[in-house]
């Protein structure tokens, strides 16, 4: 009596468990929200200080089949990036990184900023390849300013130094290297003036040169 209850009792559980695969495939047939569904997106990150902070990439960038994030926070610099590594890209797990950072290293004084923005990008470069291999790494340039008071100790002669030697490293390391500084450079190599707010920001026809240039990187 009690062996025939067990079988009574592992049938009704084999019917309930069939109901429900039944279930999750009429789910999924349907096209309801599921977890399954949600994982197949491509996830997007846009990293770096207050100009990608400032970017609007989900007005920019809309798609049914992606996630865009943007990771951007004011006033960063190389090292903060280091430092909360694991907030700023390694818990997106991304399948895609637009890594743009540095220009506020260049604003401190007694500081050989050139090699130290280089040292700490590459870093971060590296440590994105070893903590979150599946993801494919965008290298922006840092953008050009407009020398002025507003913009500190910022300069355009480092900011070229400092592209030229992530160029040179980004090819060595398989890393896609886009030059947004020369597509935002006046015939002067400083920021052209239509593009920014202050010398440093862009303002909205900035971000749409930007966008223009970057969109074919997010959807290759």
């Amino acid at each position: 009596m009690k062996k025939d209850f067990t079988i009574f009792f592992l049938c009704i559980i084999i019917v309930i468990l069939g109901f429900i695969v039944v279930d999750l495939r009429l789910q999924l047939d349907g096209n309801y929200t599921s977890i399954v569904l949600q994982t197949q997106k491509e996830k997007i990150v846009f990293a770096g200080d207050s100009i990608t902070d400032g970017y609007d990439v989900n007005s920019y960038y809309q798609y049914d089949d992606k996630i865009i994030v943007n990771s951007g926070i004011g006033g960063y610099k190389t090292t903060n990036i280091l430092s909360r590594f694991y907030n700023v890209i390694e818990q997106h797990n991304a399948d895609k990184l637009f890594l743009l950072i540095g220009t506020n290293d260049l604003n401190n004084k007694g500081h050989d900023n050139v090699s130290e923005v280089v040292k700490n990008t590459e870093e971060i470069l590296a440590k994105t390849k070893e903590l979150s291999p599946q993801t494919k790494i965008y290298y922006q340039t840092i953008y050009p300013v407009i020398p002025s008071d507003k913009v500190g100790l910022r300069n355009n002669t480092d900011i070229r130094k400092i592209n030229e030697q992530m160029r040179t490293y980004c090819e060595a390391n398989g890393i896609t290297y886009i030059d947004v500084y020369s597509v935002l450079a006046d015939e002067d190599g400083n920021l052209n003036k239509d593009y920014t707010t202050d010398g440093l920001h862009l303002n909205s026809s900035g971000y749409d040169v930007v966008t223009s240039l970057l969109r074919p990187y997010v959807e290759e």
